[in-house]
């Protein structure tokens, strides 16, 4: 998600826990997911987790959008899509 740039390199407050709530959601693992999501809450507390989550989701929403309408994808996002769809399950 971060083309390979560490929390640290991205200059964003709680990168970190960001970084990992955001790959948790689209990862698809629960547990994991519930880690991030603690450790983002511990970080930031309840109002910005659900002001994170929307984001989320909005991002989201906006790939199927351009999933549905065949907007071609980048190579590097292709390549992504196709390793976590057949090669991570």
């Amino acid at each position: 998600m971060t083309a390979g740039a560490s929390a640290a390199e991205t200059g964003v407050r709680h990168g970190r826990e960001l970084i990992e709530f955001a790959e948790a959601v689209a990862g698809g693992d629960d547990a994991r997911l519930a880690r991030a999501r603690a450790a983002l809450l511990a970080a930031i507390g309840p109002a910005a987790v659900v002001d994170a989550a929307g984001v989320v989701s909005f991002f989201s929403g906006i790939v199927r959008v351009a999933d549905a309408t065949g907007a071609p994808l980048d190579a590097r996002i292709y390549e992504d899509h196709l390793k976590r769809r057949y090669l991570e399950g």
